[in-house]
């Protein structure tokens, strides 16, 4: 054991006892002293932190290193560190107005885990680690980003896929999709609302040209957004991207890792759901 990962906490200061608020809830803190090793902690600034440097930390507030070390994992505020995320890099492919210069600096402060490619595209190649792509459209083309999908998961069955397209003042991105999880898919949204809305026509008027477009083969039309929203669609994605390929910053389930999300591209706001699948979907019937 030589690093402990470090999460997330606040120390609040009241009058009588201070209080720690961690993933566990609110803890009263009795200890002066280990009020005084949260906040030297707290001080560092890192995800991580040498096991013998806590253990004397520790001894410097006067502590004994083993019962506080169980003290703080029982509020996991600290723990073992965890694995590194299974998804390494992110690709998105991409309509969007985006400069090159633009496209660098988001590269390069991502270290660069994250390329963007441009739609369409036939440069579908194998990955050599587990990679998230993106199909992020402002022109759906239902039957061309149907092949780019099945083509990358055919050849990256490791890989996680989302789909994003703009409907109305909003922009989705579908639920992560890993084969290996069998988690639900794309086409669990997307096809979903076009059977639908084929057997009973809604009011929403972008199901209604999505529905026909797929029937008639047809592409829908191009959105088009300005700058602030583009900017919005791109925080949008790596924040979206980020929670799979970097280490989270308070323990997480599964299940709040793999959400689909909607931006309102009015005001920046966004709301994430779980998805289900959809009985009718060809993703229940492949195989990991």
């Amino acid at each position: 054991m030589n690093t402990l990962r470090i999460y997330n906490y606040e120390i609040l200061n009241f009058d009588t006892d201070p209080m720690v608020f961690s993933a566990t809830g609110f803890t009263k803190i009795t200890e002066p002293n280990i009020t005084n090793a949260l906040k030297r902690i707290e001080k560092i600034r890192s995800k991580y932190i040498h096991y013998d440097a806590l253990q004397q930390l520790l001894r410097d507030e006067n502590l004994h290193p083993d019962t506080a070390i169980q003290f703080l994992k029982s509020l996991l505020i600290i723990s073992e560190k965890a694995e590194t995320p299974h998804i390494k890099n992110t690709i998105i492919y991409h309509d969007l107005n985006i400069s090159d210069n633009l496209k660098l600096h988001l590269e390069k402060t991502n270290e660069r885990n994250i390329q963007f490619k441009d739609l369409p595209t036939n440069d579908l190649p194998h990955s050599d680690s587990p990679t998230l792509y993106v199909l992020a459209c402002l022109k759906l083309c239902p039957q061309s980003l149907r092949n780019t999908y099945t083509e990358l998961l055919k050849q990256n069955p490791e890989c996680a896929i989302s789909v994003g397209f703009v409907s109305g003042n909003h922009f989705h991105l579908t639920e992560p999709h890993i084969p290996a999880i069998g988690n639900p898919c794309a086409y669990c949204t997307l096809d979903r609302i076009a059977h639908y809305e084929s057997k009973r026509t809604s009011q929403h008027y972008w199901s209604k040209i999505l529905t026909f477009c797929c029937a008639n083969n047809l592409d829908l039309p191009r959105t088009e957004t300005d700058e602030f929203q583009n900017t919005l669609i791109l925080g949008a994605i790596i924040s979206f991207a980020n929670k799979l390929t970097q280490a989270p910053k308070s323990k997480i389930t599964q299940d709040q890792t793999l959400l689909s999300r909607t931006l309102n591209l009015d005001n920046g706001t966004f709301t994430e759901d779980c998805s289900i699948h959809w009985p009718l979907c060809q993703c229940l019937g492949d195989k990991p």
